[in-house]
């Protein structure tokens, strides 16, 4: 990708993963039986995901500025990978806003599939089933695995 192009990413990277741990900070620091609170993972997450987008600002600003051929035949090739992800983050903001109601299995689901498909789009049964089997194991991972207090159904299942 161009410099700029990395220089937007690692800013927005830079802003998601904060928003990650602010938002983390609102949740419930309680948890009866386990030592693993809601706010650990987002919180992790979004810190490592701000310590790497850095260090790709920072190597982006080593990158020197040549404008060249390559650059403006990438140009095309750029605004492909915006849209990829501009349609991951708006799932991903949805997959914040979606996993109290609609719980953390079929979030998941749902975030996945829209995610595999917007970086390449394939065989949907493919997707699918991947997603499917993915959201599974997250969900044996976290709920059973480390009682993790998430909802896993929609309130209107359980």
């Amino acid at each position: 990708m161009s410099r700029r192009s990395d220089f937007i990413a690692s800013l927005c990277f830079f802003l998601t993963g904060a928003f990650f741990v602010v938002a983390s900070s609102h949740l419930a620091d309680n948890v009866i039986g386990g030592a693993v609170t809601p706010a650990t993972f987002p919180k992790a997450f979004g810190a490592l995901l701000c310590f790497l987008s850095v260090i790709l600002l920072l190597e982006t600003l080593k990158k020197k500025a040549t404008e060249s051929k390559q650059q403006h035949t990438q140009h095309a090739e750029d605004e492909k990978y915006h849209r990829r992800f501009f349609i991951i983050l708006s799932s991903m903001v949805l997959y914040i806003l979606l996993i109290e109601p609609l719980g953390f299995i079929i979030s998941t689901f749902l975030f996945l599939v829209v995610s595999f498909q917007a970086m390449e789009r394939g065989n949907i049964g493919k997707t699918v089933a991947i997603a499917g089997g993915f959201s599974l194991v997250l969900y044996f991972v976290f709920i059973k695995l480390l009682e993790a207090s998430v909802q896993s159904w929609p309130s209107f299942l359980s």
